[in-house]
């Protein structure tokens, strides 16, 4: 059996999120952001959806922005997070939309526009909207990967990837 264990500090190519997904099985804030920069721009590499993404700074946390139809869009994979707007139709509120308006978070869950599972974390949308108020948008993020998960099995042999504990 082949194990990778955990540290506390960022291992090498933790940036490559082939890599990270499938060998390290972790992120916090920041390459959650960039993961899923990377994602979006690998979708957008394979034509014109008109998707842009940055990653943003708040204070001592980092989300992302997709742009798509015109617009940003606020999302938090680590935290569980996005809101709509109250325009019609609704559309996944930005982070200037945010800090214009405080009640697009505040207000929220009580108005039916949070998203599914909303702040899982136990972050609040408190903290959010005064976070929000020193966003600072920080490039598109996401990183190429040069790490591969092919690999050749001989005749008769099995691999196995699981996030599951093994017994034993």
């Amino acid at each position: 059996k082949r194990r990778y264990y955990h540290w506390a500090d960022q291992p090498p190519n933790y940036s490559d999120i082939i890599n990270n997904l499938n060998v390290f099985g972790w992120a916090l804030c920041g390459r959650h952001a960039n993961a899923s920069c990377e994602i979006l721009q690998a979708i957008e590499d394979q034509g014109a959806y008109g998707i842009s993404t940055r990653m943003i700074g708040l204070p001592g946390h980092w989300i992302y922005e997709a742009q798509y139809d015109g617009k940003w869009h606020a999302l938090d994979t680590m935290t569980t997070m996005y809101v709509y707007n109250r325009s019609v139709p609704p559309n996944i509120a930005s982070c200037g939309e945010i800090e214009l308006d405080h009640s697009l978070m505040l207000n929220a869950v009580a108005e039916g526009r949070a998203c599914p599972g909303y702040l899982l974390c136990g972050d609040t949308p408190e903290w959010f909207v005064g976070a929000i108020d020193s966003y600072s948008p920080s490039g598109a993020g996401g990183a190429s990967t040069s790490h591969s998960m092919n690999m050749d099995v001989a005749l008769g042999q099995t691999f196995s990837r699981t996030w599951e504990a093994w017994v034993g």
